[in-house]
């Protein structure tokens, strides 16, 4: 079950990341593309904090677009603000006992 859990989110993250990426360089909708931005740094930040692999994963994708320099939108900046702010605000929750809470699935970590 997890893992059915971990490849709905990469799903997601793809598809969200390519439409919105197609959407601003074809269409020059950008709202809708940093709308989708978001959603898609939602559903990789989700995954990243399921499972560390995915973690790496995507931060590895993003080193490798700031390399050959493929950030040419504001959506593009929208998007890495949300994944890294999420990132960094749900692995930095703790409840009342000091317990790391993982906001997305609802059990310590």
């Amino acid at each position: 079950m997890n893992y059915i859990i971990l490849a709905l989110l990469f799903i997601l993250s793809g598809f969200f990341m390519k439409y919105s990426d197609d959407l601003y360089d074809v269409n020059h909708e950008q709202r809708l593309s940093t709308i989708l931005g978001i959603i898609c740094a939602i559903a990789s930040a989700a995954a990243s904090l399921y499972n560390t692999d995915a973690a790496y994963i995507f931060i590895s994708i993003l080193i490798g677009n700031l390399i050959v320099l493929k950030v040419d939108g504001i959506h593009h900046i929208v998007t890495f603000d949300c994944f890294c702010s999420n990132n960094v605000y749900c692995r930095n929750s703790r409840d009342e006992l000091g317990h790391y809470a993982d906001l997305y699935f609802g059990y310590y970590m």
